[in-house]
């Protein structure tokens, strides 16, 4: 059985305090490392035990979907998993922990008993988590949803809730139509890190020229241009070279360097100035990924370098730097990414942040990690007369 910290108590007693007087969609915002698996393990338990219905727990991979489950039965409960990609497919148990699109493809499974939906990772929030919760509602009125993220905001609209725990109202220039009524509850870093359950980020001093991403502007999706992408990145040999002379000599007295780039062929210039026999290379398409994470877990291998894969969902606790070559469009990727070397680890002083494009300056301009700047942003668009976006 584990207990659970102050801070996912009081959660849990705000999450469960709230469904007693409300249907509408809420949410708890958890910084990384602050535990939402046992948060998760302890409002199903409670929910069940209150109401005797069926509780649904999904998480957008099916690692996820794993961690979580594991989390409940550690807890002392049975649970089941409803994940084809998990390897079971299962509604025996009153806890069912699942993947989104295995769960829609039997979604007659699940319009008979359910109390509530939790949805991890809820600022992912698809069409197909949001069928699967009509469906549910339409069955079952009186289904209550929580999610829970570390970041709830989306690149394009802006937070997802409405209402902040303390009674403010977002407006429409940073919140469009988001899905969730209230963040019921705030658990940040800054208060993690004050209580020694998170370690300190420090932005290092950089001792090269990084690279020129003024050039890259979102286009109407929110992304950037693959050409101008190509043109910030690629081909600059003696700039990248310079810049991993940098992190090698910065990471020298350090035990884990994960380094965020922007594309397979940049990862790949990056991957040349390594030490070969300490490095290795991560992108969606690697066949071995849980082998070099493995490796690097076990401190056999100091560098990773990976393109967009290694963002939410790890725990590799020994990571004490954080070295992002590439510019993003989205707050919400850059406080992920700066996670991955917060949580702690012994012996583990501070997570060195380098910083070799401009994100902390476009998102956190006070200099300040935990406190984006997130706002609305007008573009123009040839279909229309105009179109308004959030930049987050």
């Amino acid at each position: 059985m584990h207990a659970l910290r102050q801070y996912q108590a009081e959660a849990s007693d705000a999450i469960i305090a709230h469904l007693k007087r409300s249907t509408a969609p809420i949410m708890i915002e958890a910084a990384t490392g602050a535990g939402k698996s046992l948060i998760i393990a302890d409002i199903a338990h409670r929910i069940h035990k209150m109401t005797g219905k069926r509780i649904l727990c999904t998480a957008p991979s099916s690692e996820l979907v794993v961690q979580n489950a594991a989390k409940y039965r550690a807890i002392g409960e049975p649970c089941s998993m409803f994940s084809a990609s998990a390897g079971g497919k299962s509604t025996r148990h009153p806890v069912i922990f699942g993947s989104p699109l295995t769960i829609k493809n039997r979604i007659s499974s699940f319009l008979r008993d359910f109390a509530m939906v939790v949805l991890d990772e809820c600022d992912l929030l698809t069409p197909t988590l949001k069928a699967i919760i009509d469906a549910m509602r339409a069955a079952q009125p009186n289904l209550r949803v929580v999610g829970l993220t570390a970041t709830p905001y989306r690149l394009g609209s802006g937070y997802i809730f409405r209402e902040w725990p303390d009674g403010r109202l977002n407006g429409e220039d940073s919140a469009r139509e988001p899905y969730f009524a209230k963040s019921v509850i705030q658990i940040g870093a800054p208060r993690l890190i004050r209580e020694g359950y998170l370690t300190p980020p420090v932005i290092g001093a950089i001792n090269a020229v990084g690279y020129d991403t003024h050039g890259l502007l979102p286009n109407r999706q929110g992304k950037f241009d693959a050409v101008a992408v190509d043109r910030a990145y690629h081909g600059h040999g003696r700039k990248t070279a310079a810049i991993v002379a940098d992190i090698v000599y910065q990471a020298r007295d350090r035990r884990g360097v994960l380094i965020f780039a922007a594309t397979v062929q940049h990862a790949q210039e990056v991957m040349a100035s390594l030490p070969p026999s300490l490095s290795d290379i991560v992108t969606a398409e690697t066949k071995n990924r849980k082998d070099i994470l493995a490796r690097f877990s076990a401190q056999k291998i100091k560098y990773v370098v990976n393109v967009g894969v290694l963002t939410v969902g790890i725990d590799v606790p020994h990571v004490d730097v954080i070295a992002i070559l590439r510019k993003t469009e989205s707050v919400r990727l850059l406080q992920q990414i700066i996670g991955r070397g917060l949580r702690p680890y012994d012996g583990k002083e501070s997570c060195l942040v380098l910083e070799y494009a401009t994100n902390i300056e476009d998102h956190c301009p006070d200099g300040d990690l935990f406190a984006p700047r997130v706002k609305a942003i007008f573009l123009p668009s040839p279909f229309a007369p105009g179109s308004w976006m959030i930049k987050t």
